[in-house]
Formats: structure tokens, C-alpha cells, sequence
């Protein structure tokens, strides 16, 4: 491990100083991010006010990296949901197709009723083609009668 942790000697727990110089700082308020520092041997060595700054910079520094650590969480969970947003529609028409593909290459009814069923959706499609058929027709038939009038319009004018 690093200065910072105990260490036993000779049957004892030692802890290194931890704010004796910028380094150890640095060291100890590290370890303490991941809970391995002890804040009841700080009280040791040191006076009152050394004591105060050394619990406000700590929870100064554990705050912060907090906050931190939230952002950047937030900001990799957003950028993964803006890419995935961006593939929405393309994978909701892919899953339609294939779920259309599926269905289209099945029977419409289930066997037994295929039987009774099938017989009667034919002739019902039959149906709707004729008459699809002859609205075309007589679509086909206004045409003609308007290319009449356009005629005789343009004549008289």
C-alpha cells in the first residue's frame, strides 16, 4: 500500500503523518475518498485550528469530488442516451419489418379455422378487386368525358 495506510510494527498500529507536508495531504485525502483514512488520528499531533482546517478540506475535497463524479456520470449517461435516441427509429422500423416479414410468411388463420375461414377471405378479396376494378373503369370513363368538354370549351373559346 502507500505511506498513507497503517502499518503494524512490533505489534502496533503506526499511522504515518498525514498532513505533515503537500504530498501526504494530497495522499491522505485520497485514501479518504475511498473511506480508507481515519479521521480520529489526525487529532493527535496537531492543534485545534489545524485540526478544524484539516475536517474542512476534507469535506471540501469529498463534496467536490462528489459533484464531480456526478457529472461525469451524468454526462457519459447523456451522451449514451443521445446516441442511442439517434438509432430509435431506424431499430423500431427494423424489429416492424422483421415482425412483418414473420407474419407474412405464416398462414393467416390458425389450421382449424383455415379450414371454415380461408374459403370466405378469398372471396372477400375477389370481391374488393372487382369492385376496385370497376371504380377504375369508371374513373377511366371521366376522364374521357372531361377530355370531351375540354375539347368543345376550346373550340368555342
Amino acid at each position: 500500500l502507500t505511506d498513507n495506510c497503517s502499518t503494524y510494527c512490533a505489534g502496533e498500529i503506526v499511522q504515518p503523518p498525514s498532513f505533515e507536508n503537500f504530498p501526504a495531504t494530497v495522499t491522505s485525502i485520497m485514501w479518504s475518498t475511498f473511506g480508507l483514512f481515519d479521521v480520529a488520528n489526525v487529532a493527535e499531533p496537531y492543534d485545534k485550528s489545524t485540526i478544524g482546517f484539516i475536517n474542512v478540506v476534507l469535506v471540501l475535497y469529498i463534496l467536490l469530488s462528489c459533484v464531480l463524479l456526478m457529472n461525469m456520470l451524468i454526462g457519459i449517461l447523456s451522451s449514451t442516451f443521445d446516441r442511442i435516441q439517434k438509432n430509435c427509429d431506424l431499430e423500431w422500423k427494423y424489429a416492424k419489418s422483421e415482425l412483418l416479414k414473420e407474419y407474412s410468411s405464416t398462414q393467416p388463420f390458425l389450421i382449424p379455422f383455415s379450414t371454415f375461414i380461408l374459403p370466405i377471405v378469398y372471396w372477400f378479396r375477389r370481391k374488393l378487386r372487382e369492385e376496385k376494378l370497376k371504380e377504375t373503369e369508371k374513373s377511366s370513363d371521366r376522364t374521357e368525358d372531361q377530355v370531351e368538354r375540354d375539347k368543345l370549351i376550346s373550340d368555342v373559346c
